[in-house]
């Protein structure tokens, strides 16, 4: 598996994910998105400076992707980190492998001392690659649970 910077051809791709009725199931908005609608919301955030969205393939087919974006809820030294896998991909293992390459990427690029992932209580899929890619769980609501990572410095 090997992980790629977004390009604008990839917004495709995202969209027939996003709207896997599978992958809305875990997700916190559930409404279906038009093609329309998510090019847009591409097109923005692939041009965003606080966002960084990275495809992950595997044998030359796109999987999934990770996303990194600071939010103005969020302290600018953090950013939450949000997954979407193909469910043709699910319970393969790549799930904790996107989010941990994601990860360590993401701290050589951005100078931010934590990573956010705020998650369905009930995707217990998610909450373990979560685990398994070294996030700790900090917080359990009813519906959420939130995980970190936070940057280890070798000075």
């Amino acid at each position: 598996m090997i992980l790629k910077k977004a390009k604008f051809e990839d917004f495709y791709v995202l969209w027939k994910i996003r709207n896997n009725t599978r992958v809305k199931e875990n997700s916190f908005d559930t409404s279906a998105v038009s093609l329309e609608e998510h090019q847009k919301w591409f097109v923005e955030k692939i041009g965003d400076e606080n966002t960084e969205i990275y495809m992950a393939e595997h044998n030359g087919v796109k999987i999934g992707s990770v996303r990194f974006e600071n939010q103005k809820q969020i302290d600018s030294s953090e950013s939450l980190i949000s997954v979407s896998i193909d469910s043709d991909f699910f319970g393969k293992g790549y799930g904790a492998e996107i989010i941990k390459s994601g990860t360590e990427r993401f701290f050589l690029t951005r100078k931010r001392s934590k990573i956010v992932a705020r998650i369905k209580n009930r995707n217990i899929a998610s909450r373990r690659a979560f685990e398994k890619a070294g996030y700790v769980k900090v917080l359990e609501k009813e519906n959420e649970v939130i995980y970190e990572k936070h940057r280890i410095n070798h000075s």
